[in-house]
């Protein structure tokens, strides 16, 4: 008995793996910039929230990738709550939430994502350098490390050796993907106004649309970061007592994975007063 048991062990790790073809998709986050005008804060805590991206100048496309497959918000929300120290440093702890109403797939005949939406929890470390010898002028440095929740799916073809394994398979679930981030932005500030421009830096989720797998359990993801995107930004902050309203537009300058036109995104900041 137990040599016949061996013998048929042996004989089914023999058996060639079956073969699936598969199609993949996942809710990707909006590629944005910062709410932030990289001026020094104007209180010892500040809390900022609104929408990062606001509304697009045009409709994302697929990028110089054609093999990727992604579904992107038009509308994304943002949330930090930043704590000053060092006079000119500040930590941030962030949240973002894309707005699952507002997905849009680059490919109408990509399959179709139809649960949850992409969000984030993190922090970020920034400092605001002073320009001695131009009064108002500094220079905003920032670095952050966003863990991201992005909802994905795939569906599986058996297209050889499927003996005793299902013809056809829709897998879905949330997979995680940190990404970390970086950004310079000169900002002048003469009394309520500040303006501001600089450069974003951070990767974009990506996911191969097809793919072939050889293995009736081979259920991965396949999510991945992309090369870093470089988002050029710009903009202006005004200042009413302890109230500051930002606005900006933005634009990606790499289109891996996805090719976006011009973008807007604001924000309501409130500071609290010095002597707390």
């Amino acid at each position: 008995m137990r040599v016949a048991l061996i013998a048929l062990l042996l004989f089914a790790g023999c058996l060639p793996p079956p073969v699936y073809r598969v199609q993949r998709d996942v809710r990707a986050a909006h590629a944005i910039a910062p709410l932030w005008s990289g001026s020094p804060m104007q209180g010892p805590v500040e809390v900022s929230t609104g929408a990062s991206n606001l509304v697009d100048a045009r409709a994302p496309r697929i990028g110089d990738d054609p093999t990727v497959a992604s579904e992107v918000p038009s509308m994304q929300l943002r949330g930090e709550l930043r704590f000053r120290f060092a006079r000119y440093g500040q930590i941030a702890v962030i949240h973002d939430h894309a707005i699952a109403s507002t997905y849009r797939a680059l490919d109408p005949t990509q399959a179709p994502v139809d649960h949850d939406t992409a969000q984030s929890l993190g922090f970020a470390i920034r400092g605001a350098i002073p320009v001695d010898d131009v009064p108002g002028l500094s220079i905003g440095l920032g670095f952050e490390l966003l863990q991201w929740w992005l909802p994905y799916v795939e569906y599986r073809s058996c297209v050889a050796n499927c003996d005793g394994v299902p013809l056809q398979e829709m897998t879905s679930g949330t997979d995680t993907l940190a990404e970390p981030a970086f950004q310079v932005t000169p900002s002048y500030r003469s009394g309520a106004l500040t303006l501001f421009a600089g450069v974003y830096a951070t990767p974009h989720a990506r996911v191969e649309r097809k793919g072939t797998e050889y293995s009736a359990t081979d259920y991965d993801s396949e999510i991945v970061r992309s090369q870093f995107n470089f988002i050029a930004h710009a903009g202006a902050e005004v200042t009413f007592g302890y109230i500051s309203v930002l606005a900006q537009l933005q634009q990606d300058l790499v289109s891996d994975p996805v090719s976006y036109g011009p973008s807007l995104g604001l924000a309501l900041s409130v500071h609290a007063p010095e002597s707390m």
